[in-house]
């Protein structure tokens, strides 16, 4: 989860909102739905982060190291 944290800091709101407006939209308003929306909501948030952290954040590794300053040769 600690590798993944920017990637649920980026994407839990995006989700929350989505959830909430599907679940306002067209689900009845009670308390035993508003619950099953907040554990909806937060199994989305963290699948979509490891999604991003796995196909963003990850390949975007090996492109650091490749352009990283490596000492001259010695001669």
């Amino acid at each position: 989860l600690a590798a993944r944290s920017y990637a649920v800091f980026l994407l839990h709101y995006p989700v929350s909102l989505l959830i909430n407006s599907v679940f306002e939209r067209w689900l009845p308003h009670t308390d035993e739905l508003a619950v099953l929306g907040l554990g909806l909501t937060w199994a989305l948030s963290l699948a979509a982060a490891d999604w991003a952290h796995r196909a963003l954040e990850s390949k975007a590794t090996p492109r650091r190291r490749r352009f990283a300053l490596r000492p001259a040769p010695s001669a």
